[in-house]
């Protein structure tokens, strides 16, 4: 108990307002859980009393878009839907987290079990990501009296300020719509003085739009939006490889920096990774190296595919430690396979780890090119 409490106040001491921030809508048994989970990942445990404090849930993997840079179109998927015979078990383990996240490798909203989910999971918060097309402020009034939990976010995948760029990134989308459905989602918001759901925005970088990224920022702040994310490209398909910014490390880090300025003057959060460039493998005595960063995902995350599958990682197909339709989750979370992962994912981490954009969001990777081309095939 005294390395709990030990481990305890170092994890809070380093979080601090990011903490308070996430636990801002749980009750107390979830607080408990997530301060457990934060010490016990600290200490590096194995074996664990606590439960994840995010879960994600794949309601569906279908979707109603042709996005260029999807690896659907290089790796097939199996479509389907969640189960709606799941839904108790995930919410008897969401109980305890803080969040859970409705959304995988489709489009929730049409997802046919996405609002029972979200009526029946009992997590502090909900959050989901959509492509805006179908978020009306008709469907958003209903989900606001159905929720159960608070809507913390929803976060819209809008990649280009002008209509064009958009549309040659996002096949089969409405570009006019979706600004129509992400306003309307604010003025919601402003007629009710609401605070919840905040709108974030998802933007994938890459060639053909990242000069438009700080022109997006200001739109979106005059909007309503609170937060953008930014993620780097990744190139399944050697047809859009040129499109990475792998090499474009000049223009990215000035396009970020006038982001960040742009930001701090508007009132906007903007989350930004790295820049990355073409440089080759890193070596041990490159003077850029730094230890690999820490994962803490099967500790504190799980993923539940559309069909049940439980994996320690979104990012990894390989990563998969059971199987909902088999087991319950308490029997799976600290299974063999789970244990041994957290026994090796910091000290000897599976091929797909050294590999992993968002482990390395925001330090080089050993190999940069192998993390953002990845165009050796996957099992999906």
């Amino acid at each position: 108990m005294r390395k709990v409490l030990w481990a305890l106040a170092h994890e809070t001491g380093n979080i601090g307002s990011r903490l308070r921030e996430a636990l801002r809508h749980s009750n107390a048994t979830q607080r408990s859980n997530t301060l457990l989970n934060f010490a016990e990942r600290s200490l590096g445990r194995a074996k664990l009393l606590s439960l994840p404090s995010i879960v994600q849930v794949e309601v569906t993997n279908r979707c109603n878009l042709n996005c260029i840079f999807c690896s659907r179109h290089s790796h097939p998927l199996q479509l389907g839907d969640l189960p709606e015979c799941l839904i108790p078990e995930i919410s008897n383990f969401s109980a305890r987290a803080r969040e859970t996240i409705c959304f995988g490798y489709g489009e929730p909203l049409i997802g046919k079990t996405f609002r029972g989910l979200i009526r029946d999971t009992r997590s502090g918060r909900i959050s989901f990501t959509t492509n805006g097309l179908a978020l009306t402020p008709a469907l958003i009034s209903e989900l606001l009296a159905e929720v159960s939990r608070p809507l913390y976010n929803i976060t819209f995948s809008i990649d280009a300020l002008d209509e064009a760029t958009y549309l040659s990134i996002r096949e089969h989308s409405n570009f006019e719509r979706v600004w129509e459905n992400l306003r309307g989602l604010a003025a919601l918001k402003a007629s009710r003085d609401l605070t919840l759901p905040e709108i974030w925005i998802n933007f994938v970088a890459m060639r053909r739009n990242i000069e438009q990224l700080p022109g997006l920022l200001i739109s979106a702040a005059e909007a309503g939006v609170s937060r953008i994310l930014v993620f780097h490209l990744v190139v399944w398909d050697a047809s859009y490889q040129a499109e990475s910014l792998l090499g474009y490390p000049d223009l990215t880090k000035r396009i970020f920096d006038e982001t960040r300025r742009i930001a701090g003057e508007r009132g906007i959060r903007v989350d930004l990774p790295i820049t990355i460039s073409d440089g080759g493998s890193r070596t041990p005595d490159d003077p850029e190296a730094m230890p690999l960063p820490k994962c803490h995902q099967p500790w504190s995350y799980v993923y539940i595919r559309h069909d049940g599958e439980v994996h320690a990682c979104c990012f990894s197909e390989r990563l998969k430690m059971g199987d909902l339709k088999e087991n319950r989750f308490d029997e799976i979370w600290n299974n063999a396979a789970y244990q041994n992962l957290r026994q090796t994912v910091n000290t000897s981490p599976p091929p797909d780890c050294l590999r992993c954009e968002m482990r390395f969001r925001y330090s080089r990777s050993p190999n940069e090119r192998e993390t953002y081309l990845k165009l050796t095939p996957r099992a999906k």
